[in-house]
């Protein structure tokens, strides 16, 4: 299953002091992943994923709770796959929808190892041109690489320790 239990720690690349622990809780056949970040600027509010056989969904993006949850990865995963993401309201205002496509098996190379990924790719609508933002999960670990639009922003798995 994909973040399967354990701690994480993903390091940014462009934010050379930022690290993040995701603390993994199993509950009623879930899992649910905290992922809190600390800047040199200091705390980031914790996100959440909720992790089960039918994908990983963002539940909680740091301020609060997203509903309906926001599919990042359906499964079974096939390459080609594709799912729309409504737009919808919070606190801040409206939120545009996306959509997003399974790219496939991708090798992804990052501080904490090689892992075999899968792909996901999330086209967000933008003034005159859309962003991209792609997302690799490998089994058994979780989220490993993000990289925004064009590679503005980019973040990996630091390290990982699977679960006892």
């Amino acid at each position: 299953m994909i973040g399967g239990p354990g701690r994480c720690v993903t390091r940014p690349t462009n934010h050379p002091h930022a690290s993040v622990e995701r603390p993994i809780i199993r509950t009623g056949g879930l899992v649910i992943i905290s992922l809190a970040a600390s800047t040199k600027s200091g705390p980031r509010a914790a996100t959440k994923t909720r992790v089960s056989v039918q994908g990983v969904v963002s539940i909680f993006d740091g301020r609060e709770d997203i509903n309906p949850p926001v599919p990042l990865l359906k499964l079974p995963a096939n390459a080609g796959d594709t799912w729309t993401v409504g737009p919808r309201e919070n606190r801040r205002g409206p939120v545009a929808g996306h959509t997003c496509k399974v790219i496939g098996e991708e090798v992804v190379e990052v501080p904490a190892g090689k892992f075999t990924a899968i792909r996901v790719d999330s086209v967000y609508p933008a003034d005159g041109a859309d962003s991209t933002v792609s997302r690799w999960f490998a089994p058994n670990v979780g989220l490993v690489k993000m990289v925004n639009g064009g590679g503005s922003r980019t973040a990996v798995l630091k390290s990982f320790t699977p679960g006892k």
